[in-house]
């Protein structure tokens, strides 16, 4: 027999690095659907709250995120807007407008908006007292999100401290609220901001890349062990 000399090295170490590369996304998946069934468990936890309960710092220092309500007054003069969002086509951005509460400024996310920050409709909010209603969430991005432009008032990664910095807040919270209600904006159409619907097709995927690495596998030894070995 002429086994080994009719195996192809070539063929035998792509075929080893790509199962390997398959099982690697699989396991990610894996990985992926172990973050978000945590995220969705905690996400139930945060709305099963009661309702028009007031969060102060101390309620939330310890979780990454949490519903409730926030209250102080709102500083439209240092409203900014972060990245670019499509809402039916139609491009906007998040609007973003800190809150001065009794123990700091909080960042309120208002939603998908295409005002500017100067517009007339939120400065008119400027120095009033208001409470929003929403999810209260750590900020955090990734490496391709793309670099702030603060010279341009448009912000890509909530960098807290960096905006702090910038629009000179003081003792800032370390979380964005994701407004869904207000005491005095919902007439403007703002907040915007729903309860978020994750999907979970994780294991879904995490099965496919599986099963193709066991393709591979099959394909592998009809190709090369069972042919470069047939029976005399």
């Amino acid at each position: 027999m002429r086994f080994v000399e009719k195996i192809s090295l070539p063929a035998t170490i792509l075929s080893f690095l790509a199962v390997c590369f398959l099982i690697a996304l699989g396991v990610w998946q894996i990985q992926r659907l172990a973050w978000k069934t945590d995220l969705e468990a905690r996400l139930e936890v945060a709305y099963s709250a009661p309702e028009n309960v007031l969060l102060a710092k101390r309620d939330i220092e310890k979780l990454d995120l949490a519903y409730g309500r926030f209250s102080g007054k709102l500083l439209s003069d240092k409203a900014f807007q972060a990245g670019i969002k499509l809402k039916d086509g139609q491009p906007g951005h998040d609007l973003i407008v800190p809150l001065r509460t009794a123990e700091g400024d909080i960042l309120i996310n208002l939603g998908w908006s295409d005002l500017k920050p100067e517009d007339q409709t939120l400065q008119a909010f400027e120095g009033r007292e208001i409470w929003f209603e929403g999810l209260a969430r750590k900020p955090s991005w990734n490496y391709f999100t793309p670099e702030n432009q603060p010279e341009k008032n448009i912000w890509y990664r909530l960098d807290i401290p960096a905006i702090a910095q910038v629009k000179g807040l003081v003792e800032p919270w370390p979380y964005v609220v994701y407004a869904e209600r207000s005491s005095q904006m919902s007439g403007n159409g703002l907040p915007n901001n729903t309860r978020p619907h994750l999907s979970n097709n994780h294991l879904h995927y995490a099965l496919f890349w599986f099963s193709m690495a066991g393709i591979l596998i099959v394909v592998y030894i009809f190709r090369f062990l069972i042919r470069a070995n047939p029976q005399e």
